[in-house]
């Protein structure tokens, strides 16, 4: 398989620096390596067309729709994929995107159908969850309790770039608090996760490595993506996590003319472009 263009523009440069110093002298138009960060990946498209509908996921909690995938065009599939892939994702649907070094431990980033899974929390051993939506209905406590989850936050917050009187930073940076608070815990592995994985869970782990691992935030979207290559956070994430990155850091990684020029910046998640204002069960 052919690397991705990013990649091959990473590779070309002796360390993270000289990449990341690079972007940023070309700032004012940077590299088209870049957009590969503010792109959905289709890499899953042809494997879910087939299961989405009828097939989906009992372990989500949106009702399920019934769509004829085979009349949508390219773009419109994709759109679907993008935004609802709890719709058709099974209780595996995660990625390990960090390793802790000391404890051995891992941090999953998935959509809610592992958290809603007693199967899918056996299979990753996981004993601590992080949820960044708070349209995402956990199991009950006693249930998560048999099955060895002990540590457990709930971020509530919603995949819009801008909405009144939500603060995108502060509920990001709590979430990246949680995961380090986890893995400082007893127990297995983490999960992080939202309905789909793709946007606030994603925004969480990505500020978790910036904060509490000391990557730029380059280093850690691109790891992120690379793990999980549906990650999309919206606009308003981003924008978000350069201003974590310039408190933590110093600097900015990314140039935010990346994010304008790249980001397809929608202002509401394409699920509800394609299944409407749909009441959560």
């Amino acid at each position: 398989m052919q690397s991705p263009k990013w990649a091959e523009d990473y590779s070309a440069f002796p360390s993270a620096e000289a990449y990341i110093k690079s972007i940023n002298a070309r700032a004012a138009s940077p590299p088209s390596s870049l957009e590969h960060l503010f792109s959905f990946s289709l890499h899953c498209l042809d494997n879910s067309i087939t299961c989405l509908g009828p097939c989906a996921s009992l372990t989500n909690s949106w009702p399920t729709p019934t769509l004829d995938m085979v009349k949508f065009t390219r773009s419109e599939r994709a759109l679907v994929v993008r935004g609802a892939l709890s719709y058709c994702v099974g209780p595996k649907d995660a990625a390990c995107v960090y390793m802790d070094q000391i404890t051995r431990r891992l941090v999953y980033l998935g959509s809610e159908a592992v958290s809603r899974s007693e199967e899918g929390l056996a299979h990753f051993s996981i004993s601590a969850i992080i949820n960044c939506a708070g349209n995402s209905s956990p199991l009950s406590e006693d249930t998560l309790s048999a099955c060895g989850v002990t540590f457990m936050r709930h971020l509530q917050f919603v995949d819009r770039a801008v909405v009144a009187g939500q603060d995108n930073l502060g509920l990001i940076e709590r979430g990246a608090d949680a995961v380090a608070e986890a893995l400082a815990s007893e127990g297995g592995n983490i999960l992080v996760h939202c309905v789909a994985g793709v946007s606030r869970s994603a925004s969480v782990v990505i500020a978790f490595l910036v904060k509490h691992r000391g990557k730029s935030l380059l280093e850690a979207s691109l790891a992120v993506k690379e793990a999980r290559p549906v990650v999309y956070p919206n606009w308003g994430f981003w924008r978000a996590l350069r201003e974590l990155e310039k408190r933590v850091r110093g600097e900015n990684s990314i140039p935010e003319t990346a994010i304008e020029q790249y980001h397809l910046k929608e202002e509401y998640p394409l699920s509800t472009h394609v299944f409407g204002e749909t009441e959560r069960s």
